[in-house]
C-alpha cells in the first residue's frame, strides 16, 4: 500500500484519475501481449483498452457483412444458374412435346393409309383382311 500512496502522493488526484482514464480508453502497456489476460471479463477490458475493443468489434462486424454479402452474391449467382438451367428444360421440353406430336401426326398418317390399302385390297389371292383381322391387330 505505500508504493500506492507514494505514487498518488507525487502525481496527485487528478493524476491518478489521468492515468486510470488512460489505461481504461488505451490500455495497460504490455500487458496486452499477454493472451489468457484478455479473456478475464473486467480485466480483459483494462489490458487491451477500450479503443483496441472498440476496433476488434469493428472489424468483427465489417468481417460478417463481407460475409453476409459473398454469400448473398453466391445465393443470386446460383439462384440465376437455376433459373437458366429451368429455362432450358423448359426448352427442351417444349421441343420434345412438338416433335412427339409431329410423331403422332406421322403415325396416324401411315395408319390411315395403311387402312386406305387394306380396304382397297379385294384381289382373288388369299391375302384379304377381314374384319376379325382388323380388330386383332388392334387389340395386339
Amino acid at each position: 500500500m505505500t508504493i500506492l500512496a507514494a505514487i498518488i502522493r507525487q502525481l496527485g488526484m487528478a493524476g491518478c484519475i489521468t492515468l486510470g482514464l488512460l489505461a481504461f480508453y488505451e490500455g495497460i502497456p504490455g500487458a496486452a501481449g499477454i493472451p489468457w489476460l484478455a479473456g478475464v471479463p473486467i480485466v480483459g477490458e483494462l489490458t487491451t483498452g477500450r479503443v483496441h475493443a472498440y476496433a476488434a468489434d469493428q472489424v468483427r462486424l465489417a468481417t460478417a457483412e463481407l460475409v453476409s454479402i459473398a454469400e448473398r452474391d453466391a445465393l443470386v449467382a446460383q439462384l440465376a444458374l437455376e433459373r437458366k438451367r429451368a429455362m432450358a428444360a423448359a426448352q427442351s421440353f417444349d421441343e420434345l412435346t412438338n416433335r412427339l406430336e409431329a410423331q403422332h401426326a406421322a403415325n396416324d398418317a401411315l395408319s390411315k393409309k395403311l387402312e386406305d390399302a387394306i380396304a382397297a385390297d379385294r384381289g382373288d389371292d388369299g391375302c384379304t383382311w377381314s374384319n376379325g383381322d382388323l380388330e386383332w391387330l388392334r387389340q395386339h
